[in-house]
């Protein structure tokens, strides 16, 4: 794949100005809006209506090699890493998650992330030009949501990442995560079709600005307040699957499975890009 080129499978979602590339070929499903939750005289909670269904809700290219590629910044695009690299994450990182001591599992993670991430350049033209943090995450099965308030002891739900705590008219420039699927049944990411910068548009505000505000957490509950039937997507991800976003640019959260096994994620972010030449 030359720079600059949409990869074939790439889709603007319809309703958004989100790029889906969905490379890996998952299965995408929609729900039509959210219903509220959260802990009573609490911060509202947001989660999607349980009536999700297979989807082909999506604006193929018309051209989808001759269009230019859509940044990672303002996309999802989903990927697989196969079997063995599956395989070599859990045989070197759930050791070390069970006890190990912190230089070995900063080792582990190193080790594995560097063979995740050639693949990732080998395979579909991507490379992590600059790095940022990387984690393992264990989850119990059957969560609705990922994000959890320790300080509330309450679910976030859907969400807007802020680790950078950039302005809100800059989160084109976060950087991006890259999540791989390396448990043993299916996990799901679940998103809003929308950037930073479109939401602020459909709500009839200013998206380029000098203003130094940071509240991501203001802007989702004011979208989903003024949007409450805004369709959610979700991608389904078996072990060995696995996707990129710019979760500081996008309304999103994660479910785990209801087969009763342990949700393991390997969560790695930083300057994702498209390589200049595949």
């Amino acid at each position: 794949m030359s720079s600059g080129i949409l990869p074939i499978g790439s889709a603007l979602l319809k309703g958004g100005d989100v790029v889906l590339h969905n490379l890996a070929d998952l299965t995408l499903e929609c729900t039509p809006g959210i219903y509220q939750g959260g802990p009573p005289g609490g911060p509202p909670a947001y989660f999607p209506h349980a009536d999700w269904r297979r989807t082909r809700s999506v604006t193929p290219s018309p051209v989808a090699t001759q269009q230019p590629a859509s940044p990672l910044s303002r996309a999802v695009t989903t990927v697989c890493v196969g079997p063995d690299a599956v395989e070599l994450a859990r045989r070197r990182l759930l050791p070390a998650l069970s006890g190990g001591a912190v230089e070995e599992r900063r080792a582990a993670l190193e080790h594995v992330r560097t063979s995740i991430e050639n693949l990732l350049s080998r395979n579909y033209g991507i490379r992590c030009r600059e790095r940022g943090p990387a984690d393992c995450v264990v989850n119990r099965p059957g969560l609705i949501s990922t994000a959890f308030d320790f300080d509330s002891g309450h679910f976030v739900g859907l969400h807007i990442d802020n680790h950078q705590r950039f302005p809100v008219h800059r989160r084109d420039s976060s950087q991006i995560l890259f999540a791989v699927n390396i448990g043993f049944s299916h996990r799901y990411l679940i998103f809003a079709p929308w950037t930073v910068r479109g939401m602020l548009s459909r709500l009839g505000k200013p998206t380029e600005s000098r203003s130094e505000d940071t509240d991501s957490v203001s802007l989702k509950e004011e979208y989903l307040s003024a949007f409450p039937r805004e369709p959610l997507f979700r991608i389904r991800l078996e072990p060995g699957d696995a996707y990129l976003c710019a979760p500081q640019n996008l309304i999103h959260d994660g479910a785990t499975n209801d087969s009763g096994s342990a949700d393991v994620a390997l969560l790695m972010s930083g300057d994702y890009a498209w390589s200049q030449s595949r």
